[in-house]
This record gives C-alpha cells, structure tokens and sequence, in this order.
C-alpha cells in the first residue's frame, strides 16, 4: 500500500489494519567524512521509496554467541539509519507513539528482527510504533577526538525525526513514549541525562537497563586509542579515519575488545561523559531532577545474569575468591554474604547451591541494586515512577543449569514474537501457550496504557501503585501478576551489610 508523507511517498506491507514501512531513512549513511561524526538528517526522496522490506542493520560483529534467540541481522549496510513505522489504521484521532530502542550490548542488533516485530502491540494497543536502528560498538561508541556518543546521538537524531514528521503516519508528536531493553534501555536511561534529547519524549519504559555503566571520559579515550592503534590511527588523523571502512573497524574492534576488559569491564562500548552530549550520569541526572516531567517505568528480570554465567556448577574455593575480588570484601566478610543470600534463599524455597547464590548475587549487584537507585531518584524529586520485577522463567540450558527469569526472557512477552526464531522453546511458551500469551497480551496492555495516559495499570495485572521509596512497590510480572511491597527488601540489606546500597 502506498502512503503519502511530508518526505516523499512509501510504500508498505499491510497485515490486518496494521500497515508497516521499513528502512526509512533519518541519517544520511555515516560513511567517509561522516564516519566519526554527529548523525546528518537525511531529508526527503524523489519518486516512490519502497519500504516493503525489512532494513538492514548497521555494521557489526557476528562472531559472538548467541545466548537468546532471535538476535542474528539478515543483512548489514552502512546506509542503515534508519526507523521502521508500524502504523494502524482508521479513525482521525492521533494516536500515542511509542519509539522502540532495540539491545545488544551496544555492540550488535538492530530494529529489523523478526522479535521486534510490532504488528500485534500496534494493533491491540491502537499505537503506533516506531523502531530505530543506531551505530554500535567502536562506530557508535568510540571516542575519537571531541567526538563521542555518536550511538547516542543518532538516537536523538531518530528522536527528532518522530518529533517532525510522525503525524504523517497518525502518530501524536506531543505524546512519545521510549522504550527499550538492555543497552535499549540503558540508552534511554542515558537520554534521560542527556541535554540534546530533552523535550523529545513525554514517558520512558525501561527495561533491563542497568544505570550503573557509564564510563569516564578517561576511559572513552583510552578505549579509543586501543582500537585506533590496531588500525594504525591516531584521533587527529581524519584523512585516514574517514578512508577507513565499517569491515576493517569492526574487525580491529574484535582484536582490541580483549584489551578493553581491564578499563571498562565487559560493555567497553557504552555511553561516556562528555560535556555536551551527557554532562553527568543518568543516577546524578535522576537525583538532580533532571527527568522529574518524564513518567518512567523501569524494572529487571528477577533471575537477570543467570543468562550470563558459565556453567551449571561452581566450585566453592574458587566462587569464593571470585566474590571477593568482585565485592572488593575480605574472607570473612565474603563469607558472611553468602551465608546471608544462601539464607535469603532457602527461606523462599529456591535452590541455595554455591552457582545459585553467585547468580543472586551477581544479578542482584548488577542490576537489582542500580534499578532500586534509580527509581528511588527519580521518584523523590517528585517524578510518576513505576517499577516491575519480570519472573516467566526460561527453560533451562541443555547442560542442566536453571535460566529462570533470566536477561531478554521479556523481549517476545513484549511483542507477542513466541513464533520467531525459536523463542516458543526458550521460554516455554510451546508447552504453556494460553499462559504466555495471557502475560505478554497484559505486558502489552500495560506499555500501552502507560504511552496512552501515564499508568500502566490495566485489567490484565490489576492496579500498578506508584513507587515510593518508603515501601518500594514493585509489580510482578509472570505467572501471577500483582503488586509486592518491598519484595527485595531482605536482599538489599544484605548487600548493604557488605557496604552495596543503591
């Protein structure tokens, strides 16, 4: 179907009364002397553009696992900033945007995903939905020179783009809901801290989105000249950066990301202060009000970094010694915090092996704890904050170790994708259908009722309490649906016994 817009004419693919255009452009391709540079809006097109195909991805690795399913791109391009537009039809009415920012550890991914595919939350939540592609990894979050963020700011680039020309697809421009999981959701959680992206969203769902990685401007730099090294480069060097290609970039940036480990940890491409784009972190910003006019919904997977973890089993001795070095505590005050959170367990009937209590603790520090931050900021400066703890458990892994609940569980509950890519399997919704849909149809229902009017409460999950710091409610969301008072208090005292507090 054809449709005309302020920007040229499209054509789309219809399914139902839901009618999607792919592979609109809202950057010019980030290549030669745009490289290493802020987004170019792309403007408009001459004759019919045709947006019947899913797009491309932008340059990335595809040599690293895949640990849920779904995640591989069909194809990479350079000239791939770009949005994909699910817009229902029918009625005069504009209706709420929600602008979806896809994960990946800021490293790969793209909008493009068969699991992302926005058809049925369109449809059911009469939304119209707009999904982004940005550049990852050292092509999106490289220092080089006074240029950093450019990821960040191709956001906001795409941000602006719904802003000025959404209602050409029946969106409403004055009511834009972000939404994203894992580094989607911590690249809202740095927008939120971010001059450039004020006034460009009204709401924000975050899911899975650690606050607790920024890196310094010492360690963006240093990132830099590890991977500008292995290419021969230096950051003055524009002549040669700009001759460069996204292949030999990508591929230096495989060879360096050993090295970067040991200054940024295991997400070495990630967000970065710097004074323009993001002047402080997204807990500084939270805490100094900076988000107070944006309502926000933010939680985790109760079982996040089982995903993560290498075996199913661990030896003591040597689980002992990696706490330590984590937590930074000594033997007896290591010791006593898994006395504590193998208590913790057993008192709620799960598990307390020596693997389970690392995967509590290690779930609990790096993502439990900055959510429960970031949501007691937001909600003291006087902010509508809303916060969630995900429990459908994945089925275990072939060698016997329990996923549970863990990271990405939620991505096909969000979009009611359980028939792509083998994702029915992985969370059990093969063997619980009515179950699965029941939950992802009430997630849906609650997404959309908060970008509709700022609370997610709807019929499928009952009343959603605002959060407050004094009984911190969260809503559960699985196989019973309801709101907990202080679920994690027990948890957080604990950690913080060990000097860890939000």
């Amino acid at each position: 179907m054809e449709h005309d817009t302020d920007l040229g004419r499209l054509v789309g693919r219809k399914t139902g009364r839901v009618a999607r255009y792919a592979g609109i452009p809202y950057a010019l391709a980030p290549v030669g002397e745009r490289r290493f540079r802020a987004p170019v809006p792309a403007g408009g097109w001459t004759g019919v553009r045709d947006a019947t195909e899913p797009a491309a991805a932008l340059p990335q690795s595809t040599s690293g696992p895949e640990l849920v399913p779904g995640m591989a791109p069909d194809r990479i391009d350079d000239d791939s900033l770009t949005l994909t537009i699910w817009a229902p039809g029918g009625g005069t009415e504009l209706r709420p945007v929600l602008v979806w920012i896809h994960g990946g550890s800021f490293m790969v991914g793209a909008s493009s995903l068969p699991t992302y595919d926005a058809t049925r939350l369109a449809a059911d939540g009469d939304v119209v939905v707009v999904a982004m592609n940005y550049r990852l990894g050292a092509l999106g979050f490289m220092s080089v020179g006074e240029t950093a963020n450019l990821g960040l700011l191709d956001q906001v680039c795409a941000l602006q783009w719904v802003r000025d020309h959404i209602g050409a697809f029946g969106g409403d421009p004055r009511n834009v809901t972000v939404f994203g999981e894992s580094a989607g959701g911590g690249s809202i959680l740095h927008l939120l801290a971010s001059p450039p992206a004020r006034g460009l969203f009204d709401r924000a769902i975050v899911q899975s989105g650690s606050t607790g990685r920024t890196l310094s401007a010492d360690q963006a730099a240093a990132i830099g000249e590890i991977v500008l090294a292995e290419l021969g480069c230096t950051p003055g060097d524009v002549d040669s950066l700009a001759r460069l290609t996204s292949a030999e970039i990508v591929a230096a940036q495989e060879r360096a990301t050993p090295k970067l480990f040991a200054i940024a940890g295991l997400l070495p491409f990630h967000p970065a202060l710097d004074d323009t784009t993001l002047p402080s972190t997204p807990l500084d910003a939270l805490r100094a009000g900076a988000a107070r006019d944006i309502d926000l919904v933010l939680g985790v997977t109760t079982d996040e970094m089982r995903l993560f973890l290498d075996g199913p089993t661990i030896e003591p001795g040597r689980l002992h010694k990696r706490a330590s070095r984590y937590f930074g505590l000594d033997d007896g005050a290591t010791a006593d915090l898994f006395d504590a959170y193998a208590a913790l367990l057993r008192d709620t009937g799960e598990p307390s092996e020596p693997i389970d209590v690392w995967a509590a603790l290690y779930t609990d520090k790096e993502m439990l704890v900055p959510t429960i931050a970031a949501l007691d900021a937001h909600a003291a400066t006087g902010g509508r904050t809303f916060g969630y703890r995900f429990d459908w458990p994945a089925r275990p892994r072939a060698d016997g170790l329990e996923r549970r609940a863990c990271h990405g569980v939620d991505i096909p509950f969000t979009f009611g994708t359980f028939d792509v890519g083998g994702w029915d399997a992985f969370v059990g919704a093969d063997t619980d259908p009515r179950g699965a849909h029941a939950l992802s149809a009430a997630l849906r229902g609650a997404w959309c009722a908060f970008a509709r009017a700022g609370d997610p409460a709807q019929e499928g999950i009952g009343p959603w309490t605002r959060y407050e710091r004094a009984n911190r409610p969260l809503m559960r969301l699985g196989r019973v649906c309801g709101i907990e008072a202080d679920p994690v208090a027990a948890r957080l005292t604990a950690l913080a016994a060990a000097g860890v507090t939000p």
